[in-house]
């Protein structure tokens, strides 16, 4: 992959800083451990960890003391703890509850929960979903009600009491209700809210603070601003506002948006689109109050011959608005950051000398 974000600048980023990502892979038996210099922008592999198998998903246990990896292929998730030199080590794998008459899935998406310690997922074969939950040392699991549909995405509610999953093949939201007394039991479904006029809805994140949810359309490139009540509850028939996130020059039938995050700073949205022949990245700015979608802000683009099966974002939680990117199967990790208007590189690395990469990248710091 030739990387050529257009209007390439150099940005100052205030005081420089050592940052630190984990990279997963699709297929193969590594995790690796990145470094980012955020002033002089140079990205460096620090470790090539062994893994359990592929983590396509990943989170960081918010103690920071704990990577978990999923694999999908076999219905199981893996506890890595991270270690002072930020290498990882393997502590232990756990099979999910089984469900939706398998044990193996095509998708495991992984998520902390806002307020405890534990982890949560959902577990798709694409016909059948079920989300579940674990606690740190996986010494209890739940699970939820198979759900006759794709949940590909999970958001949480800045006060942790409600988790929002997005089915992909019915375009719905589902809100569980998850108590802040006891232990919760995913059964408590609040709302069930169709998505009106949408298509193959892909991936949904939540605002920290603002009362809303944000989602992309894989085929029709579109952005939804989805708000919410007061108390985080999704309407029946919720209207939500609707963007485009590739410009009106591209033919947009050519291309799939595949990933959306949103900036350390609360102020900016990002988008990824991809065709056969180039990945398209889209910032929008966002009220400051109430994290509403306002408008456009900037565009880059590079070339990308790899016909990419997948490409991520993963937001950066220090100050500025850094994002990283990895891409599946060439094995492209890039930095991103946001000067004002203007986009330009922080660097990349190539990982694709090992099968499988990239999954999905997670800051550490």
């Amino acid at each position: 992959m030739k990387f050529l974000l257009v209007a390439m600048v150099l940005a100052g980023c205030g005081n420089a800083a050592l940052h630190h990502l984990f990279v997963g892979t699709t297929d193969g038996s590594s995790l690796y451990t990145l470094e980012l210099d955020d002033q002089l922008k140079q990205v460096s592999l620090v470790k090539n960890n062994a893994a359990a198998g592929a983590s396509p998903s990943m989170v960081v246990h918010r103690s920071k003391q704990y990577l978990f990896g999923s694999r999908p292929s076999d219905g199981t998730v893996s506890r890595y703890g991270i270690k002072d030199d930020l290498s990882l080590t393997l502590e232990g794998t756990m099979d999910i509850p089984a469900s939706c008459n398998t044990t193996a899935f095509t998708d495991i998406k992984l998520s902390s929960d806002v307020n405890s310690f534990d982890i949560y997922g959902s577990a798709s074969t694409g016909n059948c979903s079920t989300l579940f939950a674990t606690s740190t040392d996986g010494f209890y699991t739940m699970r939820s009600r198979e759900i006759l549909g794709d949940i590909r995405s999970l958001a949480w509610s800045p006060n942790g009491l409600h988790l929002f999953a997005l089915d992909y093949k019915t375009h719905t939201v589902l809100n569980f209700n998850i108590t802040d007394t006891g232990s919760p039991t995913l059964e408590d479904v609040l709302d069930n809210a169709l998505l009106s006029n949408v298509t193959n809805p892909r991936q949904m994140i939540s605002h920290p603070t603002g009362h809303r949810i944000y989602a992309i359309t894989q085929d029709s490139n579109e952005l939804l601003d989805v708000p919410l009540s007061t108390s985080d509850r999704v309407a029946k028939d919720v209207v939500a506002a609707r963007f485009n996130v590739l410009p009106s020059t591209l033919k947009a039938s050519d291309y799939t948006t595949q990933s959306l995050a949103i900036s350390s700073s609360n102020s900016t949205l990002w988008t990824l689109s991809r065709s056969n022949g180039q990945s398209v990245i889209s910032v929008f700015s966002l009220d400051p109050t109430t994290g509403a979608v306002l408008r456009a802000i900037a565009r880059a683009a590079w070339k990308d011959v790899s016909a990419s099966k997948n490409s991520l974002i993963a937001p950066a939680p220090f100050a500025g608005d850094i994002i990283a990117v990895s891409n599946s199967p060439l094995g492209i990790v890039a930095f991103i950051g946001l000067n004002g208007t203007t986009l330009s590189s922080y660097g990349r690395l190539d990982l694709g000398s090992d099968p499988g990469c990239c999954g999905e990248a997670v800051w550490l710091s």
